[in-house]
């Protein structure tokens, strides 16, 4: 479940769902880095926003907690909906910070929070709309580096 801040005025219900591969711990000592990509949406009564992108994620795991940042770069669509349906669409940059705190064997509460920096049109139109979701995520067991 997200909360989408449209930086029109407007808070919109949202959602993100994606994925990242973990790159070897074993030759990182202290960080955890890994390649995320992830797709958002939102839906509201003046606008609609989706997003795909994809970038770098760096973690690290102290016990059941798990922090991290991303830095990612990708592709926006935005839909007005008070001006009959008019789109846009931008190369975004999305930025943010989460905790993965694990709850039982291979399930974590995620918290996650991030801000994105869309450049639309040719005017100096640029929208940051700010995401907040809490959800459930998953582990699957294995991967690349890993021993166990």
């Amino acid at each position: 479940m997200s909360k989408l801040n449209t930086d029109y005025g407007q808070t919109n219900n949202g959602y993100m769902f994606g994925g990242d591969l973990m790159l070897s711990p074993q030759k990182f000592r202290f960080l955890t880095p890994s390649l995320e990509v992830r797709y958002t949406g939102s839906t509201g009564s003046v606008i609609t926003e989706s997003s795909f992108a994809g970038g770098l994620k760096i973690g690290k795991g102290f016990h059941r907690f798990h922090p991290y940042a991303n830095l990612l770069i990708g592709y926006g669509a935005i839909t007005y909906v008070f001006a009959g349906g008019q789109s846009d669409n931008s190369i975004i940059f999305d930025a943010g910070v989460g905790l993965d705190f694990e709850v039982y064997r291979r399930f974590s509460i995620k918290v996650d929070g991030q801000e994105q920096f869309w450049k639309l049109g040719q005017a100096s139109s640029e929208l940051t709309p700010q995401m907040i979701t809490v959800g459930l995520s998953y582990r699957i067991p294995g991967g690349i580096g890993r021993k166990r």
